[in-house]
């Protein structure tokens, strides 16, 4: 007859990586370059699309602070910022 044990078993590890020949002798690898990173460059319309449309959000934001963020008047809120944003910004 065979006893079971309670104890649960015992958890998995992920085995170590083995390490190259190089670095396991003492030795240090070869700097292996990077490719260089190509970023796009944002036009100037489209940096200005992005911030006029946090500074209406931010503005809608506040507008619905003052009034104790009630539901139901989200677009009322969007649409006076965007007139507030565009008036500033003539």
């Amino acid at each position: 007859m065979e006893i079971l044990s309670s104890t649960p078993a015992p958890k998995r590890t992920r085995a170590a990586r083995p390490k190259s020949s190089a670095t396991a002798h003492g030795e240090t690898a070869a700097a292996v370059p990077k490719k260089p990173t190509v970023r796009k460059k944002k036009t100037e319309a489209a940096v200005a699309s992005t911030d006029v449309g946090g500074m209406i959000a931010t503005a809608a934001y506040y507008l619905a602070e003052r009034r104790n963020f009630a539901p139901g008047h989200e677009l009322e809120d969007w649409i006076e910022a965007e007139k507030q944003i565009k008036t500033l910004l003539k």
